[in-house]
């Protein structure tokens, strides 16, 4: 009886160390997340690691990076990289390039471009963008955005993972995914020569400057059509919302 309760004991003590074990795993995988965590924004406001001048931290340096369109801040998850101005091609040129551009605010010049200016027969243009609601959404970002000539800023932020992914007419991230932040899709009028692209603009957008209404690259909401589109699960009519997930 003495062997058997000394055996029955032993396993319960193994059990109760093993338990101990993964709980202290799970405590040290929490307290490095966190970690993490405050030197990203250590970094964001101070703008390098300060915890050696001999031995920067590297890891602050490595990953991805993704632009936030519509924001001049990075989520609290992530560093600011720089700040910028949302460009592109003029939505009437044919031919013109079809990606969105986020054009840092402290540009710089090489000595071959400050020299003679180019004829402006024989270059590509960029503008900057405006936002463009149409006049039934007046009124959708609230009063930050007027619907029609306010500048759009953006912001390039980078992230310690590697795997950036924005995914279309969701707002939230699959499973294994971590959110970086949510939007409505946009793009150029259907209408317009220029060609464009769909990126996610932040839901909660910000301008810059006093609008003017001088066009450049546009910036529309996006909605989905049924058709090849399958409806449901789509809706005819109705906004695309967009997510930025990172993993």
């Amino acid at each position: 009886m003495v062997m058997h309760s000394t055996s029955v004991l032993s396993h319960t003590s193994g059990d109760q160390a093993l338990a101990s074990i993964k709980r202290l795993e799970k405590l040290h995988k929490a307290i490095e997340e966190e970690t993490k965590i405050l030197k990203i924004r250590a970094y964001s406001v101070f703008g390098e690691s300060k915890e050696s001048e001999d031995e920067p931290d590297e890891s602050l340096h490595h990953g991805g990076n993704y632009v936030r369109w519509g924001r001049t801040t990075c989520p609290s998850t992530s560093w600011t990289i720089y700040k910028g101005y949302a460009g592109g091609s003029f939505y009437k040129h044919t031919g013109a390039a079809a990606n969105y551009l986020c054009l840092p605010r402290d540009p710089q010049w090489s000595e071959k471009a400050m020299g003679e200016k180019k004829k402006q027969d024989s270059v590509a243009f960029v503008y900057g963008s405006e936002y463009i609601l149409a006049q039934e959404n007046e009124g959708f970002f609230g009063s930050e955005v007027n619907s029609g000539g306010d500048d759009v800023p953006c912001t390039v932020c980078g992230v310690e993972r590697t795997n950036i992914l924005m995914i279309p007419a969701r707002t939230s991230c699959y499973d294994g995914w971590k959110r970086e932040y949510t939007g409505y899709l946009v793009a150029g009028h259907r209408d317009h020569a220029a060609a464009s692209e769909y990126i996610c603009l932040d839901e909660n957008p910000e301008a810059t400057g006093a609008p003017r209404n001088e066009n450049g690259k546009l910036f529309y909401l996006t909605v989905g059509k049924c058709g090849p589109l399958p409806c449901p699960p789509y809706d005819d009519g109705r906004l695309l919302s967009c997510v930025v997930c990172t993993k």
